[in-house]
């Protein structure tokens, strides 16, 4: 049951609003002065406190700045009267979540507590997510016992840290994206948003007011990939795909300006560039469908991640991280890999890399029992 405290130093008010609480489900307590009201807060530690601004002992900002020490998470709705409501406003700046004015409504108050624990239960899964992200989006979460991926993971570490323009380099199905995700959750704006733009899924007219906005004076105003990603990352995944007159404006970009287009004027950037490729810009670059100084500036800073097929000792970690991932997904319980579908396994040429095995094993998982056997593996050419 939901815990709601009050302190009010008139028990009269206590008594209504407790009884009326607890018809609809609370479990209500109260305290008449701030002193002792502390010390229950911090002993029953509710879900939500209403507190009184004015109050016989101690002012009732007192008590909220004691609250908020003890536990900053403590949401708070002070009820104040009429003309006080500029110290409730203060009040909201010390860390109170809202405020309610006297006379008291029921359905305001009642309102006013759905949408502080509707925001406490929001909070909690932002938090969780965030903690699931930065679990499975990190340099520890790339799996790497071959010497080749050892190796990548650590080059990956150093450019976190250099806040440079990064080129991720792989045959598809490599885990470029996760790579990138990787850097970004590594590096010094891990707090700030990572913009993902597949530069293959616009088209040529279009893909630049998708990454740089627009300034038209008629219509909705688009801000863009680069703007949303302010302060934070900009993952250019297929960055081949972008016309020539895109690159030029992103060289711009890494070298802290841009354009909007359409006569709009220079601005500031502060973004990390992170693009991905499949193919050789090099070569892309010498027959002219690739901005030379573009590549020569991602070229500094460029790792290619290593097939499948070469990363042997990968394999059998991948395909266990999957069966673990798949189970949780679908609430299975697969505890292993028979050695000779383990085999089959290694003996694949993986042309579609970890995105295939996943594939792969997640298939399986339909049709297997206790342990993935041979025959529950469809794999292409089988």
């Amino acid at each position: 049951m939901t815990k709601i405290m009050i302190i009010d130093d008139n028990e009269s008010i206590c008594s209504i609003l407790k009884e009326m609480l607890e018809i609809e489900g609370y479990d209500v307590s109260y305290s008449v002065t701030g002193e002792e009201g502390v010390r229950q807060y911090i002993q029953e530690l509710p879900s939500v406190l209403l507190l009184d601004l004015k109050l016989p002992d101690m002012d009732g900002l007192a008590v909220l700045k004691e609250v908020i020490s003890f536990d900053p998470d403590a949401i708070v709705i002070m009820v104040t009267g009429y003309g006080s409501v500029d110290s409730a406003v203060g009040a909201i700046r010390l860390g109170a979540f809202d405020y309610l004015q006297k006379p008291l409504s029921d359905d305001e108050i009642l309102v006013k507590i759905e949408s502080a624990l509707h925001n406490k239960m929001l909070t909690k899964e932002l938090a969780s997510l965030k903690e699931h992200i930065n679990k499975r989006f990190t340099m520890s979460s790339i799996v790497r016992e071959s010497e080749a991926m050892a190796a990548v993971v650590e080059i990956l570490q150093k450019f976190s840290t250099y806040d440079k323009p990064i080129l991720i380099r792989g045959e598809p199905g490599t885990g470029k994206d996760l790579a990138a995700w990787a850097v970004h959750h590594s590096g010094k704006r891990k707090e700030k948003p990572m913009v993902v733009f597949d530069c293959s899924a616009y088209p040529p007219n279009l893909i630049e007011e998708e990454l740089f906005g627009n300034t038209h004076e008629r219509g909705p105003r688009k801000l863009g990939k680069i703007k949303e990603a302010s302060m934070g990352t900009l993952y250019l995944d297929k960055i081949e795909k972008l016309a020539l007159p895109a690159q030029e404006k992103i060289l711009a970009l890494i070298d802290k300006t841009f354009t909007a287009g359409h006569g709009a004027p220079v601005v500031a950037s502060n973004i990390h560039l992170i693009a991905s490729t499949t193919t050789n810009l090099a070569e892309l670059s010498r027959t002219g469908k690739f901005s030379r100084h573009l590549h020569d500036l991602l070229h500094q800073y460029e790792v290619t991640l290593p097939p499948l097929r070469e990363r042997e000792n990968d394999i059998p970690l991948f395909a266990m991280h999957f069966v673990e991932e798949a189970n949780q997904e679908y609430n299975c319980s697969i505890s292993g890999i028979d050695p000779i579908a383990l085999r089959t396994l290694l003996d694949h040429s993986w042309p579609g890399n970890v995105r295939e095995l996943r594939n792969v094993i997640r298939a399986a998982l339909s049709t297997a029992k206790e342990k993935i056997q041979d025959k529950d593996l469809k794999i292409h050419g089988k």
